[in-house]
């Protein structure tokens, strides 16, 4: 028998709203491509501890959105235009599909 989940209640956690406020920060071009990205530097902006930012951190890592240098630190990677024009031609190939599935 399955039982369903339960919800959780209550705010995000520090390191969700440091991940979505970095996140956005990279999506708006806030943070400049090649910006290489200090958890203590961060922190203090954010006003919280380098905890919950090294967490953001590691997540957006995973995601794809920050990569990591030889020493490991987190830099906002350079959008080449190829790269970009890439990203655009895959958008309109999936937007079609999805648009002719419908």
């Amino acid at each position: 028998m399955n039982q369903p989940l339960n919800r959780i209640d209550g705010q995000p956690s520090l390191s969700e709203r440091a991940y979505q406020q970095i996140r956005d920060a990279i999506m708006q071009g806030r943070l400049e491509s090649g910006r290489r990205l200090v958890y203590r530097t961060l922190a203090e902006e954010l006003g919280i501890s380098p905890t919950p930012v090294r967490d953001a951190i590691q997540r957006l890592v995973s995601d794809g959105a920050l990569q990591l240098d030889d020493r490991g630190v987190a830099y906002v990677p350079v959008l080449t235009a190829e790269t970009y024009i890439e990203t655009i031609n895959l958008r309109l190939t999936l937007e079609s599909m999805a648009a002719a599935a419908v």
